[in-house]
């Protein structure tokens, strides 16, 4: 479940002050092997098939995106381009609408929290979607 987090100003505040990811956990490939395995979301394939493909897909990216200089839209996924920023290059993922649309309808754990001293104090939270964190 993707977690957010609400930061305000003080407790009694209506609207919070700004509105972030938190720290989010980074998962290993075997992770990722373990829960597609573990809920069934690559029946069709075997385990080393799978994670042949977590390995080489990426690098095929990577490697078509430096040799040909063209970006790469992925279905229902976006579009991977080159970014140039601050005198770097980075790999940029523009999300498609359809993606958008799924990450913004799904219910986020909203944890609200409050900095006092520098540190921030979580002091309750609440289940929403990302679209009515904040109203007007």
């Amino acid at each position: 479940m993707i977690r957010l987090q609400e930061v305000y100003q003080n407790m009694h505040d209506d609207k919070p002050c700004r509105i972030e990811t938190g720290q989010q956990v980074i998962a290993s490939e075997r992770m990722f092997l373990h829960w597609c395995k573990e809920h069934n979301r690559a029946s069709f394939m075997n385990e080393t098939v799978l994670h042949v493909a977590v390995r080489m897909l990426p690098l095929l990216i990577k490697d078509f995106i430096m040799d040909t200089g063209n970006a790469l839209r992925l279905e229902d996924f976006g579009i991977i381009k080159t970014r140039y920023h601050e005198n770097h290059l980075s790999l940029l993922l523009r999300n498609d609408k359809r993606l958008l649309a799924e990450l913004n309808d799904r219910t986020c754990q909203i944890d609200k929290y409050i900095i006092q001293d520098g540190k921030k104090i979580r002091f309750g939270g609440r289940m929403s979607e990302p679209r009515n964190l904040l109203l007007k």
